[in-house]
Order: C-alpha cells, then structure tokens, then sequence
C-alpha cells in the first residue's frame, strides 16, 4: 500500500517484513465463503509469526516487502 511508503518518508526507519502463518481457513477467515458462519471447525489453530532480516529505508517499496513477506509465509497460509 502506498501509506508504508509515505510513513518511511517521513519516518526513514529500517523496515522488518513479518508474516503471519496458519490464519487460512480459521473460522475468521474466508475459507469456506463467508467469515464467521455456521461452527468452527477446529477450535486450536497453529499460529506462526516469521520476521525477516530488516530493510533499509532506501530500498524499502511496497513491491519488495510484499515479495519478502510472500517468501516468509511460503506455501503455509
């Protein structure tokens, strides 16, 4: 998004992607159709949280953390 771009302009900080693992098909999500709908089916899910190596502020784009966030989060969603 370009709001990330704007904050590190004003704010020029090393920038950690992180990724959030195993959120894909949890009762909250859109797995099934719609969020929240009908039981859940699984009550304890495993949560993942994985951070990269920081990115300067200079190299720092949305384009480049979303592909270091993709290649975090791998193919476990």
């Amino acid at each position: 998004m370009r709001g990330m771009e704007l904050i590190i302009k004003r704010s020029p900080v090393p920038v950690i992607p992180m990724a959030l693992k195993g959120l894909w098909g949890s009762y909250f999500s859109r797995y099934k159709g719609r969020a929240c709908k009908g039981l859940p089916t699984r009550f304890w899910t495993k949560l993942e949280i994985e951070a990269g190596k920081p990115i300067s502020p200079n190299e720092a784009s949305c384009e480049l953390l979303r592909q270091a966030v993709a290649k975090l989060r791998g193919r476990w969603q």
